[in-house]
């Protein structure tokens, strides 16, 4: 007996080995394994090792075959001989044909013989799931009771975050009522959970509606019900927070509970797309969300109506994502601001904005309202680090400048919305009266008074090595001398040594210092004619002061003032571009993405810190419910599609 069971055991070894052989394409060997496993063991031992064979085989060669048809199939359509066995591959026919040397032009039909093939399919393994449900009296009744309390918990909460969870666990058991409800005994069986629900809760009166979740069950009635839910949840939470907010006395606090209920009004909307709720039954309420999160965002901007002390307010992109408004100047000149603005054909849209804000002290309402809002939080986090800082207190004039530049940056990051521009010039630059250049501008012009400004930096020294072309406006002004209007002396000190020996007369190296050079020149007047042989003083300039009527006018100031128009036409001009390029972003089709996301500048450049940014990039936002970019003027973030 012993040895019949080695002699198995070791048959059954030696059938696998060969059979294992015959599969890695090694038939020889396999034959040999096979042989020496009949020898062991009764025939049909054998017998069962060759159908084995067979049916590795047969398995090796379907593989080959299938692999080597993925590589040249074309979706074209195949007669099925499996009768209610549909290919999912076998659905669709595609079609190309080249149109022209580069374009090709592809077709996509549908297969309908076996898309209904497939359906049978399908409805014949549903109609097995529902055969071959286990049907559990105890169950059943047990878990209609569940249905049933979390059914009055959906109708009931004011949480979303309760409706979502409780949902979820709906959801998971509802299809085992679906399969349950083709029982003959349901009807009944689910009767004793409602009778038991009852008594249990005979303050709780259940609608026809509730009822026929259960009685009746069906998925779509199911998720027409979450949506019901979903506005009716939003709507009780906020009911009770406007309550809330009405007893609030801060500022602070009212705008912090606002924000908190657009965040979960944004939420709702989510879980309406996620709930696939697209019919036109539902769109009236997301029509209603979208309306209470309009009211309630107290940071959109206020219409115009609201701003009647507005100089001629105009709206430059009306039903923008942020809209903005020039005013403080005639219509004529804010309509020319608002044409540079559109045209797409100029690049560089500061340069030709800058005449006309300067000349016309035009202003963006938006950008007005920024300041007014954070300017004073920038000054106030400014004043109390110094006043914190024993450091500060103790510093030299020079480190106190030092200390300061870092308590400009804390403070610019400490903003809960940072816009991208030199803040500290705009803020700074706002307490410059707007028209005491006024009078300069009319006088000289904006062009000339604009190089004047720019050369303001030498007005003491020589000016050298430049194109007279860039001074021909400033001589014409009397604002720049030149050639023989120059004292002698101050272009003496503005030449090299060497030149300096060469009108001396001298050996080169002969003044080692500036000063003796110019000393022995003045000594020796006649040398001074020698200038013009080894210098142009036509291509030298010396900026002039202003006349006595501009006497008041400080040239730094006048530097800081347009060096804040700039910043100031910078944050209008990237603010209009964003807002635009938004727009047009959550225009269209949206049926192919899931919704959006918000990325924040800080990702790419981690020393841009803005607080609002980091708030929204962490939310997600729904289709229906687009993120509206920018959040505010230098809002730097940028839209995702998520899909």
């Amino acid at each position: 007996m012993k040895s019949k069971t080695t002699a198995a055991i070791l048959a059954f070894f030696l059938g696998g080995f060969g059979v294992h052989r015959f599969y890695l394409g090694q038939p020889i060997l396999g034959i040999v394994y096979l042989l020496l496993c009949w020898t062991f063991i009764p025939v049909f031992v054998g017998l069962i090792d060759f159908i084995v064979l067979l049916s590795y085989s047969d398995q090796k060669f379907n593989s080959k075959y299938n692999k080597t048809n993925q590589k040249t199939r074309h979706f074209q359509p195949v007669s099925n001989p499996n009768k209610g066995k549909a290919n999912t591959d076998d659905l669709v026919n595609l079609t190309s044909r080249k149109v022209g040397s580069n374009t090709t032009e592809m077709t996509i039909d549908l297969n309908e013989e076996n898309l209904v093939a497939l359906f049978k399919e399908k409805q014949k393994q549903r109609e097995a799931e529902i055969r071959n449900f286990n049907y559990v009296l105890m169950q059943i009744q047990r878990q209609g009771l569940q249905l049933l309390e979390s059914i009055n918990i959906l109708n009931t909460t004011k949480n979303l975050d309760t409706l979502i969870g409780r949902y979820d666990f709906v959801s998971k058991m509802y299809d085992d009522f679906v399969k349950a409800s083709h029982n003959k005994r349901y009807i009944s069986d689910i009767q004793v959970a409602i009778d038991q629900y009852k008594s249990m809760y005979y303050d709780r009166i259940l609608k026809d509606y509730e009822l026929q979740l259960l009685v009746r069950p069906d998925h779509e009635n199911l998720t027409d019900y979450y949506s019901d839910c979903l506005f009716n949840c939003f709507n009780g939470f906020y009911k009770e927070q406007l309550e809330q907010i009405e007893n609030l006395k801060r500022d602070d606090a009212k705008q912090r509970r606002k924000e908190k209920v657009v965040e979960i009004a944004d939420m709702t909307i989510s879980e309406f797309d996620k709930n696939g709720s697209d019919n036109d039954r539902f769109k009236p309420m997301l029509n209603s969300l979208r309306e209470i999160i309009d009211n309630l965002d107290s940071r959109e901007r206020k219409p115009l109506a609201e701003t009647k002390e507005l100089n001629n307010p105009i709206v430059i992109n009306p039903k923008s994502t942020f809209e903005l408004t020039l005013y403080n100047a005639n219509q004529k000149e804010i309509k020319k601001a608002i044409q540079i603005l559109r045209d797409d054909n100029i690049w560089n849209k500061e340069k030709d904005l800058l005449p006309l804000f300067t000349a016309h002290n035009i202003k963006c309402k938006e950008i007005e309202d920024y300041i007014s809002e954070y300017k004073p939080q920038y000054h106030k986090f400014i004043e109390q680090a110094k006043a914190k800082s024993d450091e500060y207190k103790s510093a030299s004039e020079m480190d106190r400048l030092d200390i300061e530049n870092e308590f400009i940056e804390e403070a610019i990051n400490n903003l809960y919305e940072k816009a991208a521009c030199e803040l500290d010039i705009l803020f700074e630059g706002s307490d410059i009266p707007e028209t005491f250049d006024d009078e300069l501008i009319k006088e000289y012009g904006f062009e000339t008074i604009s190089k004047y400004i720019g050369f303001s930096y030498r007005k003491d020294k020589i000016i050298s090595n430049w194109e007279r072309t860039e001074f021909e406006d400033l001589l014409k002004a009397d604002l720049a001398i030149s050639g023989s209007d120059l004292p002698n002396e101050e272009v003496l000190f503005s030449l090299t040594l060497k030149t300096l020996n060469k009108i001396a007369e001298k050996e080169e190296g002969l003044f080692k210092r500036k000063q003796k050079a110019v000393d022995y020149l003045k000594e020796n007047p006649k040398l001074l004619d020698n200038i013009g042989k080894h210098v142009s003083t036509r291509s030298m300039f010396k900026i002039k002061p202003l006349p006595e009527k501009f006497k008041n006018i400080d040239l730094d100031s006048l530097s800081a003032s347009w060096s804040y128009v700039k910043e100031y036409i910078r944050l209008l001009t990237h603010t209009y571009r964003d807002s635009e390029r938004c727009t047009e972003d959550i225009k269209g089709d949206k049926s192919w993405i899931k919704g959006f996301r918000v990325e924040k500048h800080e990702d790419f450049v981690p020393d841009f810190i803005c607080q609002r940014a980091r708030k929204e990039c962490d939310k997600k936002y729904s289709k229906n419910r687009p993120p509206k970019l920018p959040f505010h003027v230098g809002c730097n973030c940028n839209l995702r599609k998520e899909i």
